[in-house]
């Protein structure tokens, strides 16, 4: 049966790429795979100090290990064990006495981007790759507070100035189930809008030549579908949007209702906040939610009071015609907008 292997995508011109494919796919096999075989100090962090700890060994044995089925396939002991608070150790161990006992210097370090700002002034010079498992959380996951502009603070952190020494960027790999198309990392990227574009199209790859940035939205094979989808919880979910998510890679859960573009004409810009232009169709009858700049009132979304206004002046009215279905956005990032703010 045909896994995937991340590593089949390594390219020194993309130092920054995600992979976001069905659950059981390989991705985190391979990620962690690639990087004890490259023999070479990573980093695997998470989104949660929580999510974190569940891995780590302690007095009781092992955590949710994710090396264990690599320990299984290659002959290997390796797992991970707190360092200092907020950072963990990736070790080859031994069992002493029943107990896994960490040896040698760490192959690895085990962070979570909630905290990482803790540890800023720890050097991670050594290391080469970071691997984000799970950037995109589940749906009914609270989110980190500007998650985005935490990840590039990481990475900063990370990073350094290895570019400046002539040295080659830290790869940051970033892996994830199809959960959320309007997630916090896409959104402070600026690429919401080319992923959907992306999905819609069926395209796999998507290359930021000049960001160094690639996004891909993985495929299983026929044979590997075939086999998930006769399993007992694929059964269970047949033909439903778990199952779209999980095996088909569709960002499933996501309502591409009310999406399409509109011709201006007949059009009047009276208001705009963020990326949304809002067009009101002459006769009060019909709202267009545009990219299409124009010259009118404008809210800054990244200012509380003003979000409050804009939803005094046009929230009521926005849902109303959003309820009765006379309202269309021109994508889905634009109506996400919109109903974050109005909902």
């Amino acid at each position: 049966m045909d896994y995937i292997n991340i590593w089949d995508y390594y390219d020194t011109c993309y130092p920054w790429q995600a992979f976001i494919g069905g659950r059981g796919t390989g991705k985190t096999y391979s990620g962690l795979e690639g990087c004890l075989l490259k023999d070479k100090r990573f980093i695997y962090m998470r989104r949660t100090a929580q999510e974190l700890d569940l891995m780590l060994d302690s007095d009781k044995g092992e955590g949710a290990n994710p090396f264990k089925p690599l320990n299984k396939d290659l002959g290997r002991d390796v797992g991970l064990s707190r360092i200092v608070k907020n950072l963990a150790g990736i070790y080859n161990r031994e069992l002493v006495e029943d107990k896994l006992q960490p040896v040698g210097a760490p192959i690895g370090y085990g962070v979570a981007l909630s905290t990482i700002a803790s540890i800023r002034s720890l050097d991670f010079s050594d290391c080469e790759i970071c691997l984000y498992d799970e950037f995109i959380p589940e749906k009914h996951i609270r989110r980190i507070k500007n998650e985005g502009t935490a990840l590039l603070n990481a990475y900063e952190t990370m990073n350094r100035n290895r570019e400046l020494k002539g040295e080659p960027p830290m790869v940051m790999y970033m892996l994830a189930n199809s959960n959320d198309i309007y997630n916090d990392i896409f959104i402070e990227l600026g690429i919401v809008s080319d992923i959907e574009k992306m999905s819609r199209k069926g395209k796999s790859d998507l290359y930021f030549e000049d960001r160094g940035l690639a996004i891909h939205l993985l495929k299983s094979s026929d044979e590997f579908v075939e086999a998930k989808s006769k399993t007992a919880l694929y059964k269970l979910t047949a033909g439903s949007s778990y199952a779209d998510m999980a095996l088909g890679n569709k960002f499933a859960y996501e309502d591409f209702s009310l999406i399409g573009r509109q011709s201006l004409a007949g059009f009047r810009p009276v208001a705009h906040i963020g990326k949304a232009y809002v067009y009101m169709k002459k006769g009060e009858s019909f709202i267009y939610i545009s990219y299409a700049q124009a010259k009118t009132i404008n809210y800054n979304i990244n200012n509380e009071s003003d979000r409050l206004c804009f939803y005094d002046d046009y929230g009521r009215t926005l849902k109303k015609y959003y309820v009765n279905g006379c309202i269309c956005f021109e994508s889905y990032e634009l109506k996400r907008i919109i109903l974050d703010l109005i909902l």
